[in-house]
């Protein structure tokens, strides 16, 4: 059914549509090695399917009769692409010792990439010593209502551990560039 959604959307908006490559790039040890670019690559999905959205809102009277209803097909699309979204981010919890949790809403989605992406930056770009001492777990938590502790599970005695992780996966990728 995908293909012949992305079929028809790329028919009449006449954009290729096909959400399958800024997926892989979310997947695996992306977000470790660059944050940003994660983020960033997140950002872009997200307003892609967006786009589609409105393609499917706009055009939804020359939906082809063997293709699912405007309603199915946003509810499908949007559906898969939240669900890998969610898959990956619970991956990457996991190579960071954190429970995954389930996520229902788009705005907790937001929310826990956001918080997933500024831990990984603390932990990638400051060292243990800088971190404690700026006390940047205590604001974190202060500036996000304990978010991180709540919803995460940590306490900032987590820190060391998962920086640990954090470069570690770095340093593999980094020896693997090197050969």
């Amino acid at each position: 059914m995908w293909e012949d959604i992305l079929i028809w959307l790329e028919e009449y908006s006449g954009a290729e549509y096909d959400l399958q490559e800024y997926i892989r790039l979310l997947k695996g040890d992306a977000i470790f090695l660059s944050p940003n670019v994660w983020r960033d690559t997140l950002s872009i999905l997200l307003e892609k399917l967006s786009e589609i959205i409105d393609i499917i809102d706009e055009k939804w009277r020359e939906i082809p009769e063997e293709l699912p209803s405007r309603s199915e097909m946003k509810k499908f699309i949007t559906m898969e692409i939240l669900t890998e979204i969610i898959e990956i981010l619970n991956s990457i919890k996991q190579k960071l010792n954190i429970e995954p949790t389930e996520i229902r809403t788009f705005s907790t989605l937001e929310k826990h990439v956001d918080a997933i992406c500024d831990l990984i930056k603390a932990l990638s770009e400051q060292t243990m010593e800088k971190l404690i001492k700026d006390e940047w777990f205590d604001e974190y938590e202060d500036m996000n209502k304990d978010f991180l502790t709540n919803v995460f599970g940590m306490s900032k005695n987590d820190l060391p551990s998962m920086q640990f992780t954090v470069n570690d996966i770095i340093q593999m990728h980094e020896d693997d560039d090197d050969d």
